[in-house]
């Protein structure tokens, strides 16, 4: 009997360290990446929120993975994907969610959007679905507008990352020139926000412009703040996203290049 309880616990033991390391996560570390040449790259760790992609350089697709917190919801994409000069061009193969104890569903399949399913599966909710966006006529336009070739947006680790895995299409030096170039650029129009910040008593974070005193801006001077930003924008060819998530993309630039 104490022979048996051993066995158990030892067997629960290696299950736990199996599942850990089958489950563990790759990051963009430098280490990991040279000794596992690993594709994978986790875009999201945060709040229990999580989304990775996986690329795979011999046929340029995307596998893009995700879910909910409590997992209750998980999505699956699948992206070719086009590099020409420094700029990566995706259009979408397919799109598939899964709920939990549902059937999966997919709104795209084979570059083709399945209007029908989506309109059933609206039809069916439309008590839920009614006030919530996007609405099924917005939801269809942006699922068509995926499926057809545009520059990848939103996520700069995924360029980056894509741009990295082919050395044929530019050479390390070119790469390397590429991104120090946009790091640089980043951070000089970052000078010229934060400058602006600092006139108004307000500060960068990830999720907005923030009092940098804790007091309220009064909507007059934030509207002031908002025109200028608006002309130094135009003028670096930047989006107001772009300055939220600067110090992260600096911060993933810097590790492609070693500091």
């Amino acid at each position: 009997m104490y022979l048996l309880s051993w066995i158990v616990v030892i067997s629960i033991i290696i299950g736990i360290y199996i599942y850990h390391n089958k489950n563990k996560q790759k990051t963009l570390d430098r280490e990991s990446l040279e000794e596992e040449a690993s594709n994978v790259i986790v875009l999201e760790d945060k709040d229990w929120y999580y989304s990775e992609i996986e690329v795979t350089p011999n046929d340029n697709k995307i596998y893009y993975h995700s879910h909910t917190p409590d997992w209750d919801s998980e999505f699956y994409d699948i992206n070719e994907y086009k590099i020409e000069g420094f700029e990566v061009y995706v259009r979408q193969f397919e799109s598939k969610t899964q709920h939990m104890w549902e059937e999966a569903f997919y709104d795209i399949r084979d570059w083709v959007v399945l209007e029908s399913d989506i309109t059933h599966r609206y039809d069916k909710q439309s008590e839920i679905l009614s006030n919530m966006w996007p609405t099924l006529k917005e939801k269809i336009k942006r699922l068509k507008e995926n499926c057809e070739w545009h520059e990848i947006t939103g996520s700069y680790k995924a360029k980056y990352f894509i741009l990295s895995k082919h050395p044929e299409v530019s050479s390390i030096q070119d790469l390397r020139k590429f991104f120090r170039s946009d790091s640089e650029r980043i951070r000089l129009w970052l000078s010229k926000v934060q400058e602006l910040c600092d006139k108004y008593s307000l500060k960068i974070t990830p999720d907005g412009f923030r009092c940098a005193d804790n007091k309220s801006s009064t909507e007059k001077n934030y509207e002031k703040f908002a025109k200028e930003l608006k002309v130094i924008l135009e003028q670096v060819n930047c989006g107001e996203l772009e300055i939220f998530l600067s110090a992260d993309i600096i911060k993933t630039l810097d590790w492609y290049l070693g500091g």
